[in-house]
């Protein structure tokens, strides 16, 4: 049979459209609890009313070859006034689900393996009410990085662009938890093929890691949509 003939059918496929957010989400922290066997990495991403008209959202959050142990999402309404949420407030649990059904790009690619996180409308409606603000908490429990030779430990964060806008990083957090010894380096920086390397400035909370004086905060950093975040600490 000539190749020839298949050429048409080929030509007439056609790919799916893009789904486009329908506001400018950002990423106000990214925040990783060390603990002796594992770290607890959370990001909150506020998602603003912007052009929101009804409907259910979905959202893929990418993950590398390392699977996290466990993972959740939670749904929580920002204050009037406000630009994100407390580390301790509790929200709605969103469905999670693992598969390849038509969502917004948040995390990482479509190709990396991932969860789609559902956001029912009657739940978002419901966050948006005070302040016409809500974040999204994501939450994975990863196992602890191997030492490299100096003794640090390295940490990828996804972090992702919507509608081709790279998302707005505010802050990077970092808290050594129960039974781990004191952090005595936290430190972090863009990384990917496009990244501009520069020290970004980490908050620590139970060590003796001091901050890198030629660290600018995350929000002022030069964002390209194919960066990712490395954490490194020890």
């Amino acid at each position: 049979m000539s190749p020839w003939l298949f050429v048409p059918l080929l030509f007439g496929m056609k790919t799916a459209p893009e789904p486009r957010w329908p506001m400018l989400p950002s990423v106000s922290r990214v925040h990783v609890d060390v603990l002796p066997t594992h770290l607890v990495v959370t990001r909150d991403v506020t998602l603003p009313r912007g052009d929101f008209h009804g409907g259910e959202l979905m959202m893929h959050v990418g993950w590398d070859a390392t699977l996290p142990i466990a993972f959740d999402a939670k749904l929580i309404a920002a204050a009037d006034g406000e630009l994100g949420a407390d580390l301790r407030a509790t929200g709605d649990t969103l469905p999670v689900e693992l598969g390849t059904r038509p969502a917004l790009l948040l995390f990482g690619t479509r190709e990396l393996v991932g969860a789609n996180v559902r956001v029912p409308e009657p739940l978002f409606v419901k966050a948006l009410a005070p302040g016409n603000m809500a974040v999204l908490r994501l939450r994975e429990v990863v196992r602890l990085p191997p030492r490299d030779e100096s003794g640090e430990r390295l940490l990828l964060v996804r972090l992702g662009a919507a509608n081709g806008v790279p998302l707005t990083l505010a802050r990077i957090e970092v808290r050594r938890g129960e039974g781990t010894p004191e952090l005595t380096l936290a430190r972090a920086e863009l990384c990917g093929k496009d990244a501009v390397s520069s020290p970004l400035f980490v908050s620590v909370e139970g060590g003796r890691a001091q901050p890198d004086p030629q660290a600018i905060a995350p929000v002022l950093a030069t964002r390209h949509s194919t960066d990712d975040l490395c954490v490194r600490f020890r």
